[in-house]
């Protein structure tokens, strides 16, 4: 997975089009240290920012609410990422 990789995201009953815009860091499987890199493989842990398609999502961080914090990429019928919303965007006032 990279920036820029599409797929589609399964968070609690929401079924949408997201992408995945930048790796923030990965984990090393062997220091266990965080790193940049710019793609993880299978068995990585790492953390994404996700931008969803359709505008916004209702969604809540899993340290807040564990039930709505997990969610699922998949992509042309497999599981590509399982995963907790670490943490969302600030909301801007208008």
């Amino acid at each position: 997975m990279t920036g820029g990789y599409t797929a589609i995201l399964h968070l609690h009953s929401i079924v949408e089009e997201c992408e995945v815009t930048k790796m923030v860091w990965a984990l090393d499987p062997k220091s266990r240290e965080k790193r940049k890199t710019k793609f993880v493989k299978s068995n990585s842990v790492c953390a994404v920012r996700i931008k969803v398609a359709g505008g916004s999502v209702c969604m809540e961080s899993f340290a807040d609410n564990p039930q709505l914090g997990r969610f699922t990429l998949r992509d042309e019928g497999r599981t590509i990422a399982i995963g907790k919303v670490l943490r969302l965007p600030s909301t801007r006032s208008t």
